[in-house]
């Protein structure tokens, strides 16, 4: 079984920015803005990922992860 995960912060850590910032730029709240930088939101809207993308100058494949759960 695979479960999709958001993996943002070494991106995020790279482009120097911290956690208030990231949710300024992506214009959501900051609790969304820490639940997308700690992973642990169960869906993304497309226009909060395409922002994402936008901001840390990256495409889904880099953020979206596959975690096999058999392991």
């Amino acid at each position: 079984v695979y479960i999709m995960k958001l993996e943002i912060k070494q991106l995020v850590d790279t482009k120097g920015l911290n956690r208030n910032q990231l949710s300024k730029e992506l214009k959501i709240g900051y609790k969304a803005a820490c639940n997308l930088y700690d992973g642990s939101v169960e869906r993304i809207y497309f226009d909060t990922l395409e922002n994402l993308c936008k901001v840390l100058d990256c495409t889904p494949n880099d953020i979206l992860k596959l975690d096999d759960t058999d392991k």
